[in-house]
């Protein structure tokens, strides 16, 4: 849980340490979903730290974990398929693939649960970038603004470090209305938690 926080301050080096040290204490008989939880992590934080490979490596990995999760979904064995094709996606994103992470991530959107809001929240939010990586500026603001009404009662930090970011990204627009109007909104929003969903 602790690389979570890593992750989305800017620190991916750190999470990958703090996760491959997780890695070990879920390998040989662990509950395989949560081995595939922290394989999806440490792809999400190799991708991050600008390593492909290894990123591509343990996304391959988290998916046959997740295969032999017998039990359902519950409690801290949260980890599901929508949540690991979610990861896929940022992993996609991040690597400089913003047309696959568009398809992947909009795939996981559509299975999630519509109770899930910050992770829907934070998916959103990289499909804005998506969008902006293919010059569509205003319906990258627009969906953005989307993510934020999706967690407007649940913003946690790893939203609003997403959404900066993502404001950031929009600097070369910052003329347009709409980039102003989201900057805006990410100024009035103030996290409640560090926690992801």
């Amino acid at each position: 849980m602790q690389s979570i926080g890593q992750f989305f301050e800017g620190d991916p080096l750190i999470a990958v340490e703090a996760l491959n040290a997780a890695a070990r204490f879920t390998q040989g008989g662990a509950n395989p979903r949560r081995h595939a939880l922290i394989s999806a992590q440490l792809a999400r934080a190799y991708a991050a730290n600008g390593d492909a490979s290894a990123a591509t490596r343990c996304l391959e990995q988290a998916a046959p974990s997740l295969e032999q999760a017998t039990a359902p979904p519950s409690g801290l064995d949260f980890f599901d398929q929508a949540r690991l094709s979610g990861i896929a996606g940022t992993c996609n994103l991040l690597m400089g693939r913003p047309e696959a992470a568009a398809g992947i991530i909009s795939e996981a959107l559509a299975q999630r649960s519509v109770a899930d809001l910050k992770g829907r929240a934070l998916l959103t939010l990289d499909l804005a970038s998506c969008l902006l990586n293919a010059g569509e500026v205003e319906e990258a603001c627009r969906i953005a603004e989307s993510a934020l009404d999706l967690a407007s009662h649940s913003i946690v930090q790893p939203i609003t470090i997403r959404a900066r970011s993502l404001k950031a990204e929009l600097q070369p627009w910052r003329e347009l209305g709409s980039v102003q109007g989201f900057t805006e909104r990410v100024r009035a929003n103030q996290p409640v938690t560090m926690l992801e969903g």
